[in-house]
């Protein structure tokens, strides 16, 4: 069986510049990441070939945005 390369890169329309207005939440910084494997076993496999195991950017809060609100 073929093995499938994972790709969840999230593409960007540029780095966020503007403070959030939001305020008494915790912001997700762009380098929090969750495995897409839960199988100890799979990671394992990517790790002893040299690779980095599959992983998703995690969802929430940014401190900088890329939009000003009042122009949404």
């Amino acid at each position: 069986m073929k093995e499938i390369e994972l790709n969840f890169a999230v593409s960007r329309l540029g780095e966020g510049q503007i403070t959030s207005p939001i305020t008494g939440v915790r912001f997700v910084n762009d380098e929090e990441h969750f495995l897409y494997h839960s199988d100890l076993k799979a990671i394992k496999g990517y790790l002893e070939a040299g690779r980095e195991p599959p992983f998703l950017a995690k969802a929430g809060p940014r401190g900088k945005i890329y939009f000003y609100p009042a122009n949404l």
